[in-house]
């Protein structure tokens, strides 16, 4: 439902939605500057708690609150939490707002506060729009959005996963990339292993793939999804083997037995149609974006999962035989949910019949 001019220059674009869980999406959509002169334009709602509190930090044990109840967060996310619970409550994503030029969206992080109500059970959150971010996307041509972010689950899972698989075999390079797996993990503190070794006679005997998968049922029925991204952040790197020139990342779909875990026999349940734009070079460690293309779209159920791997494009996919020495080898490790950088899918859809409602989710995989 869209209610046109709820604030200042700005829509409030709300909906409610059954999938595995119900939930509440709400986004802003910021049409023109707001009034005013301040330096900030605030947007705020409330969240309701046994026992209102929030934690922050990677493994949300941190709580930000001061003495007189209120809590501040720029560039993090958080957990506010039912009744003190870790495993219950609502999971509010690292906040961004977002705008387009030239159909690329630009994701800018942004301030929320958190303060206690006097009932002791309710939680007021504002998120902090800087006039300048607006004056931005409107002179892109673009309005200013919040956020609709997705990650997978960190150990131990519930709905959704990332992980790696990986296949070590001196055999020729067509059987190494398609035959069975030998290894798994789920659970890594670290990075989800990317990577192609040379054994001690300088062939390829060892394949790594990652995998990852998003809780997308809060989207619900009758919803089209219309773009797109994946954030990949890539906190390891390192070439002894002399591939660096060729080897890249490359976006596929995944299909894992399960959703909530990874085993040896999902090494050959990685697609080799590429979901993205265009593939990752390997030399950039930090966040890098996969844009979506219609497979990409195509990949992401409204009513259940969106699954993704990731395979070299130019050995693994295009299928060229490396060559080098001994104990050569080339990784590019994106991080983990575990550490707490996981892979992120956002996306903006719509209504597939002739109404379009026009909202955007903000949700996390656990669908609380």
């Amino acid at each position: 439902m869209v209610y046109p001019d709820a604030w200042d220059a700005a829509d409030l674009k709300l909906g409610i939605w059954r999938g595995r869980s119900a939930r509440i999406e709400k986004v802003v959509e910021i049409k023109s500057m707001p009034s005013g002169n301040s330096e900030f334009v605030e947007y705020a709602f409330l969240i309701q708690s046994n026992s209102a509190r929030v934690l922050a930090g990677a493994d949300h044990t941190v709580s930000p609150w001061d003495e007189s109840g209120h809590a501040e967060l720029n560039n993090a996310d958080a957990f506010v939490s039912l009744s003190g619970s870790q495993l219950r409550g609502a999971v509010l994503r690292t906040p961004v707002a977002w705008y387009y030029v030239d159909g690329e969206m630009v994701r800018v992080p942004v301030l929320v506060t958190f303060d206690i109500q006097s009932d002791g059970e309710t939680v007021r959150a504002t998120k902090h729009i800087p006039r300048t971010l607006i004056t931005t996307a409107l002179a892109a041509g673009s309005h200013l959005f919040t956020d609709a972010t997705f990650d997978p689950d960190a150990h131990p899972e519930t709905s959704s996963v990332d992980g790696y698989v990986e296949r070590f075999s001196a055999e020729s390079w067509s059987s190494l990339t398609s035959g069975a797996g030998t290894n798994s993990n789920d659970n890594s503190s670290n990075s989800l292993q990317f990577r192609i070794s040379n054994d001690g006679s300088g062939n390829p005997w060892q394949v790594q793939r990652p995998i990852f998968t998003f809780d997308t049922s809060s989207i619900g029925s009758g919803q089209q999804i219309d773009s797109g991204t994946v954030e990949i952040t890539y906190g390891i790197m390192s070439d002894s083997a002399g591939y660096s020139s060729n080897f890249t990342a490359a976006l596929v779909a995944s299909t894992p037995a399960s959703t909530t875990s990874i085993t040896d026999a999902d090494y050959s349940q990685l697609g080799s149609t590429e979901l993205a734009t265009g593939r990752h070079a390997y030399g950039t460690t930090g966040a890098r974006t996969f844009t979506l293309n219609a497979s990409g779209l195509a990949n992401v159920d409204p009513e259940g999962d969106a699954k993704f791997g990731i395979r070299d494009g130019y050995y693994d996919l295009d299928g060229n035989t490396p060559s080098g020495t001994a104990g050569e080898y080339i990784r590019y490790e994106p991080r983990s949910s575990e550490h707490g950088d996981a892979a992120e899918l956002d996306v903006t859809h719509s209504a597939a019949s002739s109404f379009n409602a026009g909202y955007t989710v903000n949700a996390n995989p656990e669908g609380n």
